[in-house]
């Protein structure tokens, strides 16, 4: 037939029925290979959110964070739940790390550049065992 779109190959439909059949069991074993590009991605990752981390100055919503981080403990605990619709859990982890790294622009950054950098590790692992690689 002519115009009609072509059909998927017969390994694709065989793939994808494999996948189809087990949805929720990993599509292939994690080899030293994938675990290098998770590590490779989560390098890279790191490194571009790194870039420029303490050349501007601090946004509001940081200098909040810092001032949030600079309270005491029972008012952590007790009253900025009561008083701030983020849980205090982030502003307990920043009083922690400001504590050992400070209060420059990057340190107070570099919690989240932390974390967005493992969940790209997150990201990876979760798309291989659903997918492969």
């Amino acid at each position: 037939m002519k115009g009609a779109p072509p059909g998927p190959l017969p390994d694709e439909e065989a793939r994808l029925k494999s996948l189809l059949e087990r949805p929720f069991a990993p599509a292939e074993a994690m080899t030293r290979t994938d675990v290098l590009i998770a590590v490779g991605l989560t390098l890279a990752a790191f490194v571009l959110r790194g870039i420029g981390l303490g050349q501007h100055s601090l946004w509001v919503d940081e200098g909040a964070s810092l001032l949030f981080a600079r309270a005491d403990w029972s008012y952590l605990w007790a009253v900025l739940p009561q008083v701030e619709t983020n849980p205090p859990g982030y502003y307990m982890i920043l009083k922690l790390w400001t504590q050992l790294a400070g209060t420059s622009e990057a340190a107070i950054r570099m919690p989240g550049v932390l974390a967005s950098s493992l969940a790209v590790t997150a990201v990876y692992l979760a798309g291989h065992r659903a997918f492969g690689r």
